[in-house]
């Protein structure tokens, strides 16, 4: 069965609104002025005398369409061209969605029609009597939020913003004083087994000096496994007799090319790994 006249329009419709959202979001216009155009319209001609309110506000739409990539002085002719006849009455026909609109427009894209506290009509109409670009309040430019990077105003104000400020390299002063800042206000949690001087000292004023028990050798036994070289801290192990059969294993593998010279070409930790890994 075929669609009802009725329902045909109304996809029609969807599909002609749908298209306009699409254009007005690809150009940057706020969604509200959808009903006061007609995308049907777009290029076709009509008199300004008797125009009606869509085709003046349609002709906005376009102009702003057809210009996304025209800035400055070519922006302000194009302007002149296609609103050089337009008279109050005209502007009157617009919807204020679409006269702030083409003032905004204007302005991200080089063309200054004097501040935002003014009134819109006058702004626009006096571009059409002017032969160069208006002179930008520092004031507003500084505000500028949205300008295209192809504008003049763009590069002037790239190139008079302050410059970012160097990195400071501090002296050992100040070193030492964030050293010392950061000891004091984030300890170190890990408690080291051989203690600081003032920690020592402390200790011995405290009366808390102990005896650390050495290893026994049932305890190297059960630490050999893990490779106590690799662990972080190593493992330490206080002075105590030596395993006799290590000893002779040691004494069997060892050889002088493994001694350190001390000469700066001479890696002390590529020695002890080779020798570990043997």
């Amino acid at each position: 069965m075929g669609k009802h006249p009725e329902e045909n329009e109304s996809l029609v419709d969807t599909r002609k609104e749908l298209k306009t959202l699409l254009c007005l979001k690809e150009i940057g216009l706020p969604q509200t002025a959808t009903k006061f155009i007609d995308i049907d319209l777009v290029g076709e001609p009509f008199c300004i005398s008797n125009a009606s309110n869509t085709q003046l506000n349609t002709k906005v739409f376009e102009f702003t369409m057809n210009n996304q990539a025209t800035v400055d002085t070519e922006l302000l002719f194009d302007f002149q061209e296609e609103f050089g006849k337009w008279d109050k009455l005209e502007y009157k026909k617009l919807s204020p969605v679409l006269k702030k609109s083409l003032r905004i427009f204007l302005r991200e894209h080089g063309v200054y029609p004097k501040p935002l506290r003014g009134h819109i009509v006058p702004q626009l109409k006096s571009l059409l009597t002017v032969d160069k670009l208006p002179i930008w309040d520092q004031d507003e430019l500084s505000s500028m939020t949205e300008i295209h990077s192809k504008s003049l105003v763009h590069k002037y104000r790239r190139k008079t913003s302050p410059p970012c400020e160097s990195p400071q390299i501090p002296n050992q002063d100040q070193k030492a004083q964030v050293s010392q800042q950061y000891r004091t206000a984030y300890p170190i949690t890990y408690k080291f087994q051989q203690p600081l001087k003032s920690d020592e000292n402390i200790a011995l004023n405290a009366g808390m000096d102990q005896r650390i028990d050495p290893i026994s050798h049932n305890g190297l036994d059960v630490v050999a496994d893990t490779l106590a070289y690799q662990t972080i801290p190593p493992l330490e192990f206080l002075n105590q007799e030596p395993d006799l059969n290590a000893a002779a294993t040691f004494s069997e593998i060892w050889n002088n090319i493994y001694s350190y010279s001390g000469d700066p070409y001479d890696i002390f930790y590529d020695k002890i790994r080779y020798f570990m890994n043997r």
